[in-house]
């Protein structure tokens, strides 16, 4: 984990990385002819122009530089951690935590009354599956999400390799649950229509999945307190269908996808909020219209949290390049919390020597300060530039491991090494998520 994360920094020191479109343009890329959103970075730089500067406010630092104030941290009326009743001890206990009786009652009525109007609406041959269909119930879809959810542990050609009766790969837990024909008749007519309070202003199509998700979300901090070290990073859901806010990026593993920002706890990898890439819907409903896209983003993510939690005070936020900025931090400050992250040299509000990106020849690392605010350059492999109001530019005498098992100690800002131990969070959380990852075609997104 510890080399991913400093992979993680030397990759987001790349100029050229690609990231998501902040715009709602549709650009056409290769053979596949569709429309895909793909936007760099670099774009964001100019949309801080409208905020004065003044490069004379920026002084150099050395180690010796006093910590800035730092805000006590309160995790609210609760202590951080997870807040479950202690009769919740079994896996099955803490799915139904957060997919409740009430999700299953909805999910179910909608599920059969979508069947009801799909198959009153279509003339059916003499040999068709669906003669055979009947309502769905709570137990019958608990069993589906069950065998949904066992298929990751086994992988197959196709779903009918599941129900196999060939000695050499038959599976007796599948046959034993379902009948072949009934599982797909429910898995064709799976159907969630939960339309949120603010979902009246939204697109029929994105109604079908946002009230689902604004479920789960508001039910996300019920079970648990986030600690004080919390991130700000994008996850991607694997996804190639045909849905107008599907992103594409060429230089992560998952390419095609549905891209959600996510804040999470920095520790455990638990999701705090999400927040779906829909284009231009999701520009329009966060906050602080007048702020740069990047920067509103982890400010309606805190937002959420200090709204579900309230009290809470003091958290530290770590963010990846695309979002650290000066305009950032001043906004974070004023909702009493700290900011570190890697940042783009190429910032308005950064000094012209960071900028320039040129250390000087006897020194690994060079500091500008700015009231509580720092921005360092460090330069192990390349230069890597980071900004924090939390830490001062203090280094520190890190063990690393080389080729063959050689052990050596470099000495890195304690900014550096906070980064690398707390920015992987989401990472952690994706890691777990993808053993479960479930890929199959359906007839609908």
């Amino acid at each position: 984990m510890l080399r991913d994360e400093i992979d993680r920094i030397d990759r987001e020191t790349n100029d050229e990385e690609y990231e998501s479109s902040d715009e709602d343009d549709d650009v056409v890329l290769g053979v596949r002819k569709r429309k895909i959103r793909v936007i760099d970075n670099e774009s964001e730089d100019d949309s801080d122009a409208s905020h004065t500067f003044d490069q004379s406010e920026w002084t150099p630092c050395d180690e010796s530089i006093e910590i800035p104030p730092r805000i006590n941290f309160i995790p609210a009326e609760r202590p951080a951690g997870p807040q479950v009743p202690s009769s919740v001890v079994e896996p099955l206990d803490f799915f139904k935590l957060f997919f409740t009786d009430e999700l299953v009652d909805q999910v179910v009525a909608d599920t059969n009354r979508y069947a009801a109007r799909k198959l009153e609406e279509t003339a059916l041959s003499s040999r068709s599956i669906w003669h055979t269909w009947y309502n769905v119930t709570n137990a019958e879809f608990l069993a589906f999400i069950a065998v949904i959810v066992n298929m990751r542990t086994i992988t197959a050609a196709n779903l009918k390799e599941y129900w196999s009766k060939d000695p050499t790969s038959h599976i007796p837990f599948y046959p034993n649950t379902f009948a072949r024909e009934r599982f797909t008749q429910i898995f064709w007519m799976l159907h969630a229509e939960i339309v949120s309070a603010q979902g009246s202003n939204t697109r029929t199509r994105l109604q079908l999945i946002t009230g689902y998700l604004d479920y789960t979300n508001s039910r996300l901090l019920n079970h648990f307190t986030p600690d004080k070290e919390i991130c700000v990073d994008e996850s991607v859901v694997k996804f190639k269908g045909r849905v107008s806010f599907i992103t594409y990026n060429p230089k992560k593993p998952t390419k095609w996808g549905i891209r959600i920002y996510t804040l999470a706890d920095s520790g455990t990898g638990y999701i705090c909020g999400i927040l779906p890439y829909y284009g231009s819907l999701t520009t329009q409903t966060l906050i602080r219209p007048d702020l740069p896209v990047s920067t509103r983003i982890p400010l309606h993510l805190y937002t959420m949290l200090l709204n579900r939690v309230p009290g809470a005070q003091g958290h530290h936020i770590f963010t990846d390049r695309y979002y650290t900025s000066y305009i950032l931090a001043i906004e974070l400050r004023k909702l009493k919390c700290h900011l570190t992250g890697t940042i783009m040299p190429n910032r308005k509000q950064l000094p012209d020597a960071i900028r320039k990106r040129q250390l000087p020849k006897e020194k690994s690392m060079v500091a500008y300060r700015k009231i509580d605010n720092l921005v360092v350059a460090w330069k192990d492999k390349r230069i890597v530039t980071l900004f924090t109001n939390f830490h001062n530019a203090a280094m520190s005498n890190v063990e690393r491991t080389l080729r063959h098992g050689v052990q050596t100690v470099v000495r890195k800002p304690d900014v550096v090494v906070n980064y690398i131990k707390f920015m992987g969070g989401i990472d952690l959380a994706d890691q777990y998520a993808s053993t479960y990852c479930f890929m199959r075609k359906s007839l609908k997104w």
